[in-house]
């Protein structure tokens, strides 16, 4: 399996040890500890969230805003490398989703932000969400590790997975995973097709957020 810096010869940025295990490992008590709800989803052309489980399964929480404002003043110091990067003006980082991924949790292949050339042609007429439309660099922080084996603090499955981004044919539809480290900031464009497998034991924490 892949690990990030294999996802960089793709377009991506990553930086490992972004945030410190220390810092993760206190995000991970806060959640523990914080209100959850089921995270929702924004269908094509609708700026209302709504719950479907058969499509994605996560726990989203409410953290302090001391720890939110610590992280988006760190996402922020990254911007400009980010902008040159992609080649994108950014102003901010939106509100950051602390996630939780259970056993047996997951998140089906989906995009963050559709083009002209990601749309199904059946939704070309419908008006794009305002909330989508902004986002120009998806940013996920993994803040626990994947284990083959079961062990504390750790998680399997749940693969952040890419599609796409292979163009031979022999591959088909197969999908690329990132190896989850602690502290590993991926960013991606937010049209690149990506799903998150089933957890297949122990949780699996993050952070997803999206620059504007």
């Amino acid at each position: 399996m892949p690990n990030a810096e294999f996802f960089n010869t793709f377009g991506f940025y990553s930086v490992r040890n972004f945030l410190d295990r220390d810092f993760c490992r206190s995000i991970r008590e806060e959640i523990s500890i914080s209100k959850t709800a089921l995270g929702g989803i924004l269908p094509y052309g609708s700026d209302e969230y709504v719950f479907d489980e058969t499509f994605k399964s996560r726990m989203e929480s409410e953290v302090s805003e001391q720890t939110i404002e610590k992280i988006s003043r760190k996402l922020l110091e990254k911007a400009p490398e980010i902008e040159n990067h992609y080649q994108v003006e950014i102003t901010k980082v939106q509100r950051i989703r602390f996630v939780t991924y259970r056993t047996g949790d997951f998140y089906k292949a989906h995009v963050d932000y559709f083009t002209p050339e990601n749309t199904p042609e059946k939704y070309k007429d419908i008006p794009v969400s305002t909330r989508v439309t902004k986002r120009k660099t998806a940013a996920i922080v993994f803040l626990n590790d994947e284990s083959a084996e079961p062990s504390e603090d750790t998680y399997g499955g749940g693969n952040l997975t890419f599609h796409g981004l292979m163009q031979n044919p022999l591959f088909g539809n197969f999908g690329l995973p990132v190896i989850g480290e602690c502290g590993l900031l991926i960013t991606f464009p937010p049209s690149v097709l990506h799903e998150v497998t089933p957890v297949t034991h122990g949780k699996r924490y993050s952070l997803a957020t999206w620059y504007s």
